[in-house]
Formats: C-alpha cells, sequence, structure tokens
C-alpha cells in the first residue's frame, strides 16, 4: 500500500495542509509521534494549535480525506476484519483493496452489510495478491458502493478525481517506484 500513500503524496505536494500517513513513511512522526493514523494509508487535511504550558506549535487532524484498508488474504472473515476500520471512520472516502478472488460475488456481498454502514464514498479494489505481482500492469477491478449494492466501473474519469492516482498506484508499481501522479 506504499505505492498508494506515494501516489497521494504526489497528487497533494503542492497543498500544505494535507498529510498522508502510511507505515513506511515517517515525514509526520514529529509532529504527530507516528508514521501510520489506524490505516494502512490515510490523507488527512491538518491544522495547527497552541499548547496549553510552553506555547509550542501542535498539530491536528482537521478532516479525513481517505481512509484506506489492505487484506489480501483470499478469507472473507480476514477482509472483514480490515472493513471494519473503514467503518470506524469519517472519510469522505474509503477504499479497501483486497485479493482477486474467484466467486467475487460472494466476497462483496460478505462485505456489503459493513460497506452500509459507511458514510461517504466507498470503494473496493481487487487485485492479485502482491506476492504475484510481476511488471506488467493489470488494472485493479473497481467498485463503488451504491444505493443497489456494488457497482462495478471501468469509468475511472467520473469517480473521485483521486482514483486513476489510486489505481495508477495498484497497478502492480513497486514502493519507490512511482513517479509524480496528478489527478485528472
Amino acid at each position: 500500500m506504499e505505492s498508494v500513500a506515494e501516489a497521494f503524496r504526489a497528487a497533494y505536494l503542492s497543498d500544505s495542509d494535507i498529510r498522508v500517513f502510511s507505515k513506511y513513511c515517517d515525514n509526520h512522526r514529529e509532529d504527530f509521534g507516528l508514521n501510520e493514523l489506524l490505516y494502512d494509508v490515510c490523507v488527512c487535511r491538518i491544522g495547527t494549535c497552541t499548547s496549553a504550558r510552553q506555547g509550542k506549535t501542535l498539530c491536528y487532524v482537521r478532516e479525513a480525506l481517505w481512509q484506506i484498508e489492505s487484506e489480501y488474504a483470499a478469507n472473507s472473515r480476514q477482509a472483514l476484519f480490515d472493513f471494519n476500520k473503514l467503518v470506524l471512520g469519517s472519510a469522505a472516502n474509503r477504499l479497501f483493496a483486497g485479493p482477486a478472488v474467484n466467486d467475487v460475488d460472494s466476497f462483496l456481498n460478505t462485505l456489503l452489510p459493513a460497506a452500509r454502514c459507511c458514510s461517504g464514498t466507498v470503494y473496493v479494489a481487487l487485485t492479485p495478491h502482491p506476492k504475484d505481482w510481476t511488471d506488467r500492469l493489470d488494472t485493479p477491478r473497481i467498485w463503488q458502493l451504491r444505493d443497489a449494492g456494488w457497482q462495478r466501473t471501468n469509468d475511472i474519469e467520473n469517480l473521485e478525481p483521486l482514483v486513476p492516482a489510486l489505481l495508477a498506484a495498484l497497478k502492480h508499481v513497486k514502493p519507490g517506484s512511482v513517479r509524480r501522479i496528478h489527478p485528472p
């Protein structure tokens, strides 16, 4: 998921009040005391305030923009464990990245009750397991939660503007190899 975080960092490069948190990036450790905020990737708008005693500038999360979780076990129970974290959040956009499975409908139907508990826009992207990633670029299969249930979409241009950056990152790009990716 680090490549997804890198794609968001590139997309928000010019926005000084956006922070992208992930396990392997310590850019914000000094301000927040950790690398990862609850999710594999969390994109937040931050604010600052003054500490109570010493007048130091402190950072806080003003708004969660994206919360992203992944679980690549082809086991719907394990997937639901991680998907539950998305229900707890308040981001406008949530993405669950999971494995390409044989019975997609059953897998998505297992996630559906929890997904319906989320506010905002909810996506599921299914790709081969990272251990099977090669240099070829496979397009992830992506669904968006709609009133009627999961709707598969290939029309990424009409989705949230940063989804194309996510798709580029999920196309088996290895961490560290992402170049600047801009939203359309």
